[in-house]
């Protein structure tokens, strides 16, 4: 299917390579009607302690209007910019519905199985699907898979196109590629599909799929990943950070992730990087965890319970 019939990827690319911010704007603008009060006031008060020099009041005022003038031109340019931010951000969503709703299907084919085959995993979608993305035949398939799949995306590692912008008091995250898991559950074994996907030209990449019988996974474990991030090695990302936030932060970050953790019974590891990752100031102190960490938690207890009942079953 042509992706180019429901996703404008060159939206995307200037959604990543948007630089500036309307709060420079809105600052000019409140700017421009503080002086204006000023001067008004100022031209008052001279002719009001001199009635000759009634002339600078005109003048003041002509300039007070000027200023307002400048000021509404500044927001309407504010307002403007920050509106075509989020209509790009809107073609940014639909990429990531439509390019999730592919791999998805991809990794069910690539796992080798069949719809009987596969569990419920009782764990909720924690991502949007757009079913378009899929021939019509495809669809109850993919409707199939939702139910039967835990889909999870995070930052494939520290490269890659990141952007920060504010959605109410919120500061939001957007990035490319994504790094993807799936996993799938059967009476016997634990499927793991691993990718990358490009939102700027939709492909899938880096593949990978593990097998893990049952018996030898002991637990699905929730993992914080904290660590700090040197301005010196991540200048764009500090520059992208401090484009939204306009101040100094310092040259330290704090970062915040999670990772879905298969624990085997030998003690090995599978680490699946888990939820959007959230950065802070290195000089503040790291908040509590938000909600990533609570849906996650849910998903592991969920995937654990199906565990536990198979092993049980095929013991029997």
């Amino acid at each position: 299917m042509n992706t180019s019939a429901r996703v404008d990827r060159a939206k995307i690319l200037r959604f990543f390579a948007w630089s500036g911010s309307g709060i420079v704007q809105f600052n000019a603008a409140i700017g421009c009607v503080v002086a204006s009060v000023w001067i008004s006031y100022g031209g008052l008060a001279v002719v009001t302690r001199n009635s000759a020099y009634d002339w600078v009041l005109p003048v003041t005022w002509a300039l007070a209007a000027v200023l307002i003038a400048l000021a509404v031109l500044s927001f309407r340019s504010a307002v403007t910019r920050e509106r075509r931010l989020r209509e790009l951000r809107d073609e940014v969503t639909k990429a990531k519905e439509f390019d999730f709703a592919r791999v998805l299907l991809r990794s069910f084919r690539k796992a080798g199985t069949r719809p009987g085959e596969l569990l419920d995993t009782g764990a909720a979608c924690l991502v949007s699907l757009d079913a378009e993305a899929v021939d019509p035949e495809d669809k109850e398939l993919l409707e199939t898979l939702t139910k039967k799949s835990v889909f999870l995306s995070a930052r494939n590692g520290s490269g890659g196109d990141i952007k920060f912008l504010f959605t109410g008091n919120k500061l939001a995250l957007e990035y490319s590629p994504i790094f993807v898991s799936i996993l799938y559950l059967t009476a016997s074994d634990l499927i793991i599909y691993s990718a990358s996907v490009d939102l700027l030209g939709g492909a899938i990449s880096l593949e990978d799929i593990h097998r893990v019988c049952l018996s030898d996974v002991a637990e699905i474990r929730i993992k914080p990943v904290i660590g700090r991030l040197a301005r010196a090695a991540h200048e764009n990302l500090f520059g992208e950070y401090e484009r939204v936030l306009k101040n100094n932060i310092s040259n330290e970050l704090q970062t915040r992730e999670h990772s879905v953790d298969v624990i085997k019974a030998d003690g090995s590891a599978l680490t699946l990087p888990a939820g959007d990752a959230e950065f802070y100031p290195g000089r503040l102190r790291m908040p509590k965890a938000g909600g990533d960490i609570e849906r996650l938690m849910h998903v592991a207890e969920a995937i654990n319970k199906k565990i536990a009942v198979s092993s049980a079953a095929a013991e029997l």
